[in-house]
């Protein structure tokens, strides 16, 4: 099962019922702006990577295949509990 960031956006923002206008912007565009995977736009994963020829190639943190443990079984949490309960943590944590 692949989740793509527009599913995860779009399912984000009507469960929490914001009006949030989502802008999408090409992987150039991002990298002329300098624009960080995971540290600055979490959840991004280039599509070429590493993103330049002085950074080595992650190995296996970004590059896994789950096919095998689909075969015997694995199943998901619908992704809106997982947004919801991941809010009502964050929320229970929070100091503010």
């Amino acid at each position: 099962m692949k989740l793509m960031m527009e599913t995860f956006l779009e399912k984000s923002r009507l469960l929490f019922n914001n009006n949030a206008e989502i802008t999408w912007v090409s992987e150039s565009f991002l990298k002329r702006c300098n624009v960080s995977p995971w540290f600055e736009m979490p959840l991004w994963i280039p599509e070429t990577y590493p993103l330049s020829e002085e950074l080595p190639a992650p190995y296996g943190d970004i590059d896994l295949n789950n096919f095998k443990a689909l075969k015997q079984g694995l199943t998901f949490w619908p992704l809106e509990e997982t947004l919801k309960d991941t809010h009502d943590w964050i929320l229970e944590e929070s100091p503010f």
